[in-house]
């Protein structure tokens, strides 16, 4: 365990953080308060330790990140608490390790977040994101409608309203005003702070998703209407009962009440 609990300035004047956390350079002097508290600054702010072994590092976003004395680390800007097995570590440049069984979840010195989960891809947090973030890489990100999307453990996408289960072909991305970004070979699925859904297809308009619409999308770009209307991966829509099927010279819109409209 090293230092344990204890903060330590070394010889060379690199200070090493209880628990085993890591060490550090500071690049001003290291100053220790009657209470015990160490305060390190560094090139992204001063790292601070307080009497029971508490660390918070800051980011250059405004946000911290704090590691307490029983390792359980909290991201920086409300994105949740994780207790990982083994040490999370601090490096000389402020970006935190936080080791989990599908590689370590790292939160840079801005404060971006990334999340390994057990599928091909990474999810990518920019700093200032409301997500919440869980161990075995659940990630789950709350729209307006009150649902959310979620980056379930196996990598797989679950779309908010009950529209489906994408699986990306590259990392999800989530940025700073919550927009969801879900790579597939037809291009780009966005879900907004709203709810609100863009699909891509193989045609040249993209189908656009009110949230709170009753569908089904996959990754494909089908979304599938409960009445019967069916958006095809060429971009085409079947309509309702066999009725025929139409090229749009625009983007299809279903509103929340399902009400399909083709241009």
């Amino acid at each position: 365990d090293g230092n344990g609990g204890n903060t330590t300035i070394n010889p060379d004047g690199t200070v090493t953080l209880p628990n085993g956390t890591g060490t550090v350079t500071p690049n001003g002097t290291v100053e220790v308060d009657k209470d015990g508290n160490v305060t390190i600054p560094t090139e992204n702010g001063t790292i601070t330790v307080n009497p029971n072994g508490t660390i918070t590092i800051p980011n250059t976003n405004g946000s911290d990140t704090v590691i307490d004395a029983n390792g359980n680390v909290t991201l920086p800007n409300g994105n949740g608490t994780v207790k990982p097995t083994e040490k999370p570590t601090v490096d000389n440049n402020g970006n935190v390790q936080i080791p989990t069984e599908n590689g370590p979840i790292i939160v840079d010195k801005d404060g971006n977040i990334t999340v390994p989960n057990e599928g091909e891809h990474d999810t990518e947090i920019e700093a200032g994101a409301d997500t919440d973030v869980e161990l075995d890489g659940t990630v789950t990100v709350p729209n307006g409608t009150g649902s959310s999307t979620v980056i379930n453990p196996d990598g797989t996408v679950t779309l908010p309203n009950g529209a489906g289960t994408i699986t990306p072909n590259g990392p999800v991305t989530v940025d700073k005003d919550g927009n969801v970004r879900i790579p597939t070979e037809n291009g780009t699925i966005t879900v907004d702070p709203e709810g609100n859904m863009t699909v891509p297809n193989g045609g040249a308009h993209d189908t656009e998703i009110e949230a709170g619409a009753d569908v089904t999308v996959d990754e494909n770009g089908v979304t599938v209407n409960p009445n019967g209307t069916v958006i095809n991966p060429d971009g085409t829509v079947n309509l309702p009962n066999g009725a025929g099927t139409i090229q749009p010279n625009g983007p299809v819109e279903v509103d929340k009440d399902g009400n399909v409209t083709i241009p």
